[in-house]
Formats: C-alpha cells, sequence, structure tokens
C-alpha cells in the first residue's frame, strides 16, 4: 500500500512541475525549479568555437591533402599555428553555473575549470565590443548567423577582492542565459553594496 502512494505522489509531483512547465511564458527557458536564485546553468552557443575550429581546420587540411607532405620548418609552423588554433577554438566552448554564491565556469567539455565566490566580488566590468566593421577578418560569421551579437557583443569581468577574474563573452553563451546571469551578477553586486 505505501509504494502505490508512494508512486501517486511521485506521478502527482511529475504532473505538478510539468504543469508549471508550461505554464512559463515561451521566453523562460529553464522550469522553475533551475531557474531559482540558487542556480543556473547557461546553454553553449557554438557558433563561433565552430568558426575558429574551422579556420585551424583551412590550416591544417591543405598539409594533409598534399600526399608528398614533408616536414619543413615552415611546415612544421604552419602545422602549429592549425592545431593552436583548433584547441583555442575548443576553449572557447564553455559553459557557466551559478549554485548558490558560486560561479562555476568550465572550458574544454569541462577539463578546465574556474570558480569564484560572488560574495568575494569587488566589481565587474561590462563592455560592449563593435567589431562589425569591414575590415574584421571575423565577418565570416555572416554567412553562419545573421544574429548582430556575434560582432557587436558584450563582455563582463568580474573581479574578486582576492584579485581573481573571471571573463564572460555573450558569443559563447545563449543570449537569453547571459541575460539572466548578468541579472543575477549585478544583483549579488547590489546586495555587496548595500
Amino acid at each position: 500500500m505505501e509504494l502505490i502512494q508512494k508512486s501517486e505522489y511521485s506521478v502527482n509531483l511529475e504532473s505538478f512541475v510539468f504543469t508549471n512547465f508550461l505554464s512559463n511564458s515561451s521566453s523562460d527557458i529553464y522550469p522553475r525549479a533551475e531557474c531559482n536564485s540558487k542556480k543556473m546553468k547557461t546553454r553553449t552557443d557554438k557558433t563561433i568555437p565552430i568558426i575558429i575550429i574551422s579556420y585551424g581546420l583551412f590550416f591544417i587540411l591543405p598539409l594533409f591533402i598534399n600526399l608528398s607532405f614533408k616536414l619543413t620548418p615552415f611546415s612544421v609552423i604552419w602545422l602549429s599555428f592549425g592545431t593552436f588554433t583548433i584547441l583555442f577554438g575548443l576553449w572557447k566552448i564553455e559553459t557557466f553555473e551559478l549554485k548558490e554564491n558560486k560561479l562555476l565556469k568550465t572550458n574544454f567539455s569541462g577539463l578546465f575549470q574556474l570558480t569564484i565566490n560572488l560574495e568575494s566580488m569587488v566589481r565587474y566590468d561590462k563592455k560592449v565590443i563593435d567589431t562589425s566593421h569591414f575590415n574584421n577578418p571575423f565577418n565570416i560569421v555572416r554567412l553562419f548567423s545573421n544574429d548582430k551579437k556575434y560582432l557587436i557583443f558584450r563582455r563582463i569581468t568580474i573581479i574578486t577582492d582576492k584579485g581573481s577574474k573571471m571573463k564572460l563573452d555573450e558569443r559563447t553563451i545563449k543570449t537569453e542565459d547571459f541575460n539572466k546571469l548578468y541579472t543575477k551578477i549585478k544583483s549579488k553586486k547590489n546586495k555587496r553594496t548595500n
């Protein structure tokens, strides 16, 4: 009898969560359980990392297509540049997770992690960077997306009292998630100054 009651409770709870999820507006991307002030995880925007990795492959693939490939000093430098470009593209695949007052940044598919305590935040700097000028070599992003956030974007640098820094780049996070995270960072800063 207890087992049936537990399963009914589980079903009721699941339908309650599902109903609350459906009642959210379409712009709300998290269920209410995930959208509380204590926990949040961002989704990765992989457009810029894919472009950077494509640039790296552009440098490497011609060397492998040529079957009479010999390692000369120039080809080693060329291959190294392409490899570092690909690794940088993989590095830019980053996620942010807010748990309580700790902000966790993971790069390279979770291999590297940086955690800062938002209660020890001294300040944050927000810059709007405009790279939409004609001479920008990354204007190739227009072939992949019409979204202006890749050329005119926000970058936030959080500085703590211990001198630790963490950068958040709008191009590598979904815009809705970036806005929510920025709001939470502002609220933590306002609580600290009050």
